[in-house]
């Protein structure tokens, strides 16, 4: 009795999580190898996209059958995989280029999702960063003033701890994609910072909550609270509207309390 043959991996024989797998047509595959010969003769950029962009069916049939409903993002990913495989690719271990790149990018599986969800991270970040930018705006336009975290919250709705993360990005010029990268924070999740504070810390949290908008802001700036830029007095009450001398005597009465810790 004879055995039946197994398919290969790339036989659309095989299922993958998002159905059946396929392999693109013979000319596009000499295509691909036409332009590897090139690329190996000359190992050019160029001629490198020129191998990827030969390889394109091998990808897009890779896309349908290791993702659903792809992004451009998640192409984008698959053409530098693809580029890594042709660059890893060995013509003496047997397989031929398009079966060694729709192999490689049996990976997408995992790869893929992971950045479409760092795409919706990224959309989400840019939504909350113009949200919270127009309620700056607003109260500065309603009360000629910088705004508290919480007052931003509020008009927002958003978490504070949101408005906290953006603004200090702001305030410190850290491009937008870093702050991507850093990726999404559920507000009820736990904040590991928070639950090593010292009793200290916990003080100085309990004096910021009891204090007005105005006097939180004077705190924020003059003690570096919540990791803010520690400004001048002068700076303070430019962005406060408010004296130098008025700052200056908030700040006393504030660092008081600060002290009682201590006291």
């Amino acid at each position: 009795m004879t055995q039946s043959k197994q398919p290969s991996l790339a036989s659309p024989g095989i299922r993958t999580q998002y159905g059946p797998a396929s392999t693109p047509d013979n000319a596009s595959t000499s295509q691909a190898d036409e332009a590897y010969q090139a690329w190996q003769g000359n190992q050019t950029p160029e001629n490198l996209n020129h191998t990827v962009n030969a390889l394109g069916p091998t990808i897009e049939h890779a896309l349908n059958a290791y993702t659903s409903q792809p992004s451009n993002i998640v192409r984008h990913k698959a053409r530098l995989m693809a580029a890594d495989a042709v660059k890893a690719y060995d013509p003496n271990r047997g397989a031929n280029l398009a079966t060694h790149v729709y192999r490689q990018l049996q990976s997408l599986q995992r790869v893929g999702p992971s950045t479409d969800q760092h795409m919706r991270i990224a959309e989400g970040l840019r939504r909350h960063r113009a949200v919270i930018g127009k309620a700056i705006q607003q109260v500065q336009d309603d009360l000629g003033r910088e705004a508290s975290d919480e007052e931003v919250a509020e008009i927002a709705k958003l978490p504070v701890k949101r408005v906290t993360k953006v603004r200090q990005m702001l305030h410190a010029g850290v491009p937008l994609s870093v702050v991507e990268e850093m990726g999404d924070e559920d507000s009820e999740s736990p904040d590991i910072i928070a639950h090593n504070q010292t009793g200290e810390q916990d003080w100085h949290d309990a004096v910021y909550h009891d204090l007005g908008d105005v006097d939180r802001v004077i705190m924020q700036y003059r003690t570096g609270f919540r990791g803010y830029p520690v400004l001048s007095t002068q700076e303070i009450a430019k962005r406060l509207r408010i004296s130098p001398a008025a700052v200056s005597q908030r700040a006393v009465r504030i660092q008081g309390r600060l002290d009682e810790y201590h006291g």
